[in-house]
């Protein structure tokens, strides 16, 4: 059975906003997060960086990645082949992937991916939510 995708509650800048938040933190953390990977982040090394770190909310980091393959995709199109970078696309599918923005990859109590609130290190903590989910949202 596949997960279903986490609801969304509006876009910012087209971009979608997950459900189960308080609107402050969409205000004051979701969509200024989102116009920085859009306004600011370029730098492929730069957005996979942020697309890993589980102290960034799922949506940005979402973009993130998603930035990093359409400049894949756009070089690979033009023929001018990928640019040098420390990571490949499984890495950046281990940083970003899927469950982040489907109802079973997704932490009851942190604002991340289930696995990754579990083997958080102590530099890259993620945000906890301000109430758990119920069981029946997550895994």
């Amino acid at each position: 059975m596949r997960s279903e995708p986490v609801p969304l509650v509006g876009y910012h800048r087209d971009v979608g906003i997950h459900a189960d938040q308080p609107a402050e933190r969409i205000e004051h953390i979701v969509k200024p997060e989102i116009d920085l990977v859009l306004d600011r982040l370029h730098d492929l090394e730069e957005l996979f960086r942020f697309a890993r770190s589980i102290a960034h909310c799922p949506e940005a980091r979402l973009l993130a990645a998603a930035k990093v393959e359409a400049a894949w995709t756009l070089r690979s199109e033009d023929r001018r082949g990928l640019p040098a970078t420390s990571f490949d696309r499984d890495d950046l599918a281990a940083a970003a992937g899927p469950w982040l923005s489907h109802k079973d990859g997704r932490s009851l109590t942190h604002y991340c991916g289930t696995w990754e609130a579990l083997l958080a290190g102590p530099d890259d903590q993620p945000v906890p939510r301000e109430a758990p989910l119920p069981r029946s949202e997550g895994i």
